[in-house]
């Protein structure tokens, strides 16, 4: 029978995806890759009970004060193999008749099919609801972007939560000043994957800059992966392999 599983959050099975709304941030890359991330987690579901984003550089607001928002569907459901039921307990006319007893198997058999069905059917309408909702609040823009994006704090606040996991999805581009000087002591025991997009002005005279702004990203978290967009398909796989 398929088990609707008593559900207990695991953080490490739900990672944090860190969204970056600065203005120099080429917005169509963005919207190319969040499918490709949707598609990474609908084929990992088996190692993903949900995410948190959280939205930052959304005009003055501080990474202190940026909330998280949950995507949660829950582990999938438990499903057994179907075991024929004790004859011994059957009804009378089961044990007697052979008509009878071939009915008695087949309705326990629809009987488990349509509960297999129902657990998985309400699984699966958790998991395209929630991933809905999170393309769209991934792509839904802010009333303004920040001017820039304050690096050194949110390596503090990565640093300060420590998730096993996070998705941190940004151009990259450290344009706060004195963020072009942030240390590489990272206080930081996760995994951190890096999808690296443009930046909203780029053009061929600027490709060297794509080079610069990973090494950046590198200095920032030692031990980050950086995906470049144009194979936004690995980013979830990288994230949890």
């Amino acid at each position: 029978m398929a088990v609707e599983q008593t559900v207990h959050e695991i953080p490490d099975r739900i990672p944090k995806i860190w969204r970056d709304f600065s203005r120099s941030a080429n917005e169509d890359d963005v919207k190319t890759a969040t499918p490709q991330i949707i598609v990474g987690i609908r084929a990992n579901l088996s190692e993903l009970d949900g995410v948190e984003v959280v939205r930052f550089s959304e005009g003055e607001t501080s990474i202190w004060s940026a909330a998280s928002e949950k995507f949660f569907w829950g582990p999938p459901p438990e499903v057994k193999p179907f075991v024929a039921p004790d004859m011994n307990k059957a009804p009378l006319g089961a044990k007697m008749y052979q008509t009878d007893r071939d009915d008695y198997l087949r309705r326990s058999r629809e009987q488990y099919d349509a509960e297999k069905a129902r657990v998985l059917s309400g699984y699966n309408s958790r998991v395209n609801k929630e991933l809905e909702r999170l393309q769209h609040y991934l792509l839904k823009m802010p009333n303004a972007a920040a001017p820039c994006t304050r690096f050194a704090n949110l390596k503090l606040r990565i640093e300060e939560e420590n998730r096993a996991k996070n998705l941190l999805i940004t151009g990259g581009w450290a344009d706060c000043g004195a963020d072009t000087t942030v240390s590489d002591d990272a206080r930081f025991t996760g995994k951190i994957v890096v999808l690296l997009v443009t930046r909203q002005t780029d053009n061929q005279a600027d490709e060297d800059t794509f080079n610069q702004r990973k090494d950046y990203m590198r200095r920032l978290f030692p031990s980050a992966d950086v995906v470049p967009t144009f194979v936004a398909e690995r980013t979830i796989d990288t994230l949890l392999h």
